[in-house]
């Protein structure tokens, strides 16, 4: 079974094998939404790929991505 795997805040330049999260949909974005309340079922992801993302964010909004990061991941 192949990998299930996010690349959240990918911009323009995503992982290669992955699907792309941004909030504008640029070339590469496959899903346009909001990274506080991502739009996969609970233990649904295997693997989240997110390069300088968080800096971008108040402390809140990092924490609430954190935690949708968390419910989203498979456990393991």
């Amino acid at each position: 079974m192949p990998l299930r795997t996010i690349d959240l805040g990918c911009g323009d330049a995503k992982v290669a094998g992955t699907i792309g999260y941004d909030r504008r949909p640029l070339p590469g974005v496959d899903v346009v939404g909001d990274a506080r309340v991502l739009p996969f079922l609970s233990d649904s992801l295997d693997a989240i790929f997110c390069h300088h993302v968080l800096e971008h964010f108040t402390r809140a909004d990092g924490a609430a991505i954190l935690r949708e990061c968390h419910r989203t991941l498979r456990s393991g």
